[in-house]
């Protein structure tokens, strides 16, 4: 029988390439796809891409500022890495489908990077890795060229989150530089990409938190008012550098997007909803997402999501339970000390944003949204195997 140890060296020394490997052999079959749906107008009729001053109206347009549309979205790394693939392969679809596939790798690898420093078990985090590689409510982000913006946001957080929870910077004052510089790029470019990177704070301030101890006795941090606000303070104080590294990332971001929108989020549209029909709707969400990633039966790209006016829809109820399920999970595993705690904080964390999406056609779920939070259910399902 092999030992745990020697078990743990393998996965240390091949890990990486195994969970690389898998990402690759199993989306490999994309790249004879064509162009569909917004990668005929945001490659081919996209005027920035093949302007003098493209790069300048990337940055001081919203995303579909090229054809005049009106749009909340902010993405102009999603246009910059059209720019620059547009130039290595032109219009032919695998180049672009060949740049989705190794951005999925990468994020594949550093779940397995992320997951194995949180939680210490490399066991754990090679399963969890290789569930993440593979998990099929994933097809639309890695399958859809203009789904670069979740994939490439995703890689910028993880890597934020594993230099915020590395020792690089410890040696020296130049290499503490080196770490500040490299976390606020990656907030910054992770903003670029895509608005969720703004969770990284949080997504950080929940790994100090899980990591200080009430004095000497290793109990957790209280979960009572006053036990989470001194944490709080403690973890901000002692990682002052670090949030202050991300808050001159954010900073840059928010100047550029109020220049190119007018304001942060100044286009209101979308359904008109009652304050109830919101929160009932809200919760019908975390059911569908739930479903959507434990039951991935019913795939779509488009999927038809009507608002729930009532707390008698089921859809509702379901919700309320799960709900319930998962924070009693989430309680429980922390006052453990459980590492997969983050696991559950990340996919709450990083699903939030979906649930502050204006109320309006196709838009209000998409499977795109369960890239980032996926983590946390893989890590969940890695810990228990």
């Amino acid at each position: 029988m092999t030992s745990p140890s020697t078990a743990d060296d393998a996965i240390r020394r091949w890990g990486m390439a195994a969970v690389a490997a898998l990402a690759l052999a199993l989306f490999l079959n994309i790249l004879p796809n064509t162009f569909v749906w917004d990668d005929w107008q945001q490659i081919f009729q996209n005027s920035f891409l093949q302007a003098p001053d493209g790069i300048v109206q990337m940055f001081n347009t919203n995303v579909w500022g090229f054809d005049g549309r009106e749009t909340n979205y902010y993405r102009p790394l999603m246009h910059l890495t059209f720019y620059v693939t547009l130039r290595w392969f032109g219009f032919n679809p695998a180049g672009y489908h060949l740049l989705s596939i190794l951005l999925h790798m990468l994020c594949s690898v550093l779940v397995l990077a992320l997951i194995r420093r949180w939680s210490g078990d490399p066991v754990t985090a090679l399963l969890a890795a290789l569930l993440f590689a593979a998990l099929p409510v994933h097809t639309e982000n890695v399958c859809w060229i203009s789904g670069y913006p979740d994939l490439e946001a995703t890689a910028f957080i993880l890597l934020a989150v594993l230099l915020y929870t590395s020792k690089f910077g410890s040696r020296g004052s130049e290499w503490r530089i080196l770490r500040v510089i490299g976390l606020a790029l990656c907030v910054f470019l992770g903003l670029l990409s895509k608005e969720i990177a703004i969770v990284i704070p949080a997504i950080c301030l929940a790994w100090g938190l899980f990591q200080r101890r009430a004095g000497e006795s290793g109990g957790g941090v209280r979960l009572d008012g006053g036990g989470i606000v001194s944490a709080f303070m403690a973890v901000c104080r002692e990682h002052w550098p670090d949030y202050a590294a991300m808050a001159c990332g954010i900073a840059p971001y928010l100047a550029l997007r109020v220049n190119a929108l007018g304001g942060l989020a100044p286009f209101k549209t979308g359904l008109a909803l009652s304050f109830s029909a919101q929160v009932f709707t809200r919760i019908t969400l975390f059911h569908r997402y739930l479903t959507k990633i434990f039951w991935p039966v019913e795939l779509s790209a488009f999927d038809d999501f009507p608002a729930s006016l009532t707390l008698w829809d089921w859809r509702v109820a379901a919700g309320l339970g799960e709900l319930a399920i998962f924070l009693w999970l989430l309680v429980w595993l922390w006052r453990r000390r459980e590492p997969a705690a983050l696991g559950l904080v990340i996919f709450a964390v990083a699903l939030a944003p979906a649930f502050a999406l204006p109320f309006g056609g196709f838009n209000l779920l998409a499977e795109r949204y369960l890239y980032l939070p996926s983590v946390g259910f893989c890590w969940l399902v890695g810990w228990r195997l």
